[in-house]
């Protein structure tokens, strides 16, 4: 029993300390850019000895797939924050998308991490274990379409990563400075996509 209790603690001792580098990591790659990130200067943002890391973390990319997971989930609750103060309802599939394009325009270091930063596939599954269920909030997004008859319910899944492969593309190509895309522009043939895919479907 107390053998159980002592693993149960030093478990817990291990959570938080391994979310707290990973708090940290987060917050360069958002403010910094991911390239900023290393082993010394997150030691240094949490008080530890780096090598102290070591006893936490297989090596960078183990911390850079817990940060993406924390990154993905702390935009999510920022892109639903900004929904509702907006006043756009989340089956407003064209205010969502804008808000999601404005959103990586505003956090520019978080969308060429998201989209740059390679994560090796022995690390993926602690992405997805971490993450919202991305399906579920695309049926939200989706169900005033599929009350129009715009798309049907199967075709929802295709249709989200179209857009969205869409819209990474525009913010990366505005963000190389290639061309006349900015937030306005992109806005613009975003909706002109959506218009076209949803006269498809």
């Amino acid at each position: 029993m107390e053998d159980t209790m002592s693993q149960e603690k030093t478990l817990d001792k291990k959570e938080k300390v391994m979310a707290k580098f990973t708090e940290a990591a987060a917050e360069i790659i958002k403010t910094e850019g991911y390239n900023a990130l290393t082993v010394r200067k997150v030691a240094e943002r949490t008080e530890y000895s780096y090598p102290a890391m070591y006893h936490y973390f297989n090596d960078l990319d183990h911390l850079y797939a817990l940060s993406k997971a924390l990154l993905i989930r702390q935009t999510v609750d920022e892109i639903l924050l900004r929904l509702h103060s907006d006043n756009v309802r989340q089956d407003d599939l064209y205010g969502v998308f804008r808000i999601y394009t404005l959103y990586y325009f505003e956090n520019p270091n978080l969308f060429r991490f998201f989209n740059d930063k390679a994560i090796p596939r022995k690390y993926l599954s602690l992405i997805y274990e971490n993450t919202p269920d991305f399906n579920s909030l695309w049926r939200t997004s989706f169900t005033k379409q599929v009350a129009l008859g715009r798309c049907k319910v199967e075709e929802i899944d295709l249709l989200a990563k179209t857009i969205i492969y869409s819209i990474h593309g525009m913010i990366a190509l505005a963000l190389s400075n290639s061309g006349d895309l900015n937030e306005e522009t992109i806005v613009d043939q975003l909706y002109s996509i959506m218009d076209y895919l949803l006269r498809k479907a």
